[in-house]
């Protein structure tokens, strides 16, 4: 394990090979206009069912150590020690009309790789494992527990199935949780980038508060800068009740709320 980034490696063959073929599924990789790049590597448990059918896949490791051993270990693989977050996938594959990814995700950082991920043109589709916690959240609907900022962010944009359940004892060496694969399909929309940025502003705010009201939520969030009346006035003309919270609101109605709401005196 690297000790400096918290990583564990998937060790049971059943359930990565069951990852593999889900990758495959995604896209014809013969193809030069279907890109694929494995986010974290580690030792390489994916990258060994992957790589002898992709050749012309790439991966991203942000430990100096796994990348030189990944490098040693297969030859022609282009190992990119980075942190992904700061990688381009554009730069990586310029000729590429389709972006696909994989991985098993960090979960401090699932939030920021897939709000990059949905940021990146192009992107095709994805197989991630995260924490199971983390898909619950993924896939969760509105109403339930596990609805949240992340629920509501990703399902505008894509459509996220869960298709793999990972028990700890398939990874060495053990966490303290179980994991989850999820397959993320984007949707086809015609959304702007300022108004995607605007729904995730909204919708942060609408959740930083969640045992308060989506009213009070957004009122406190905006600090002072919109009189309730108006915070009011623009929930109802959404469709959205003042006096709900946050977890009951579906992303169509925050996609409503987004389009109405005035955030001209809060920037």
């Amino acid at each position: 394990m690297s000790v400096k980034f918290s990583q564990v490696f998937l060790k049971d063959l059943s359930a990565r090979e069951k990852i593999a073929r889900a990758v495959l599924s995604l896209a014809d990789f013969s193809d030069a206009k279907n890109a694929l790049t494995e986010i974290g590597p580690g030792g390489g448990a994916l990258t060994s069912l992957i790589f002898p059918k992709v050749p012309s896949l790439k991966a991203v490791e942000i430990d100096k150590k796994l990348a030189a051993e990944l490098s040693s270990k297969y030859r022609g693989l282009e190992i990119i020690n980075s942190d992904f977050l700061k990688i381009d996938a554009q730069k990586i594959f310029p000729l590429a009309e389709n972006f696909y990814f994989f991985g098993n995700l960090p979960y401090k950082i699932s939030t920021a790789i897939m709000e990059k991920i949905l940021d990146t043109e192009k992107f095709a589709g994805a197989v991630f494992m995260f924490q199971k916690e983390v898909a619950d959240r993924l896939t969760a609907a509105p109403g339930d527990k596990a609805y949240g900022y992340f629920s509501a962010v990703c399902s505008l944009q894509t459509d996220i199935k869960e298709i793999l359940f990972v028990p700890k004892g398939c990874f060495t060496p053990v966490p303290k949780v179980d994991s989850a694969v999820v397959e993320i399909k984007p949707l086809k929309t015609n959304l702007t980038n300022s108004f995607i940025r605007k729904y995730r502003k909204i919708v942060s705010y609408a959740f930083a508060h969640r045992r308060k009201t989506v009213e009070n939520s957004l009122y406190l969030s905006l600090k002072g800068n919109f009189e309730r009346e108006y915070i009011s006035k623009v929930l109802k003309s959404a469709g959205i009740d003042p006096k709900y919270r946050a977890e009951t609101i579906s992303p169509e109605l925050f996609k409503s709320l987004t389009s109405i709401f005035n955030l001209a005196k809060e920037e």
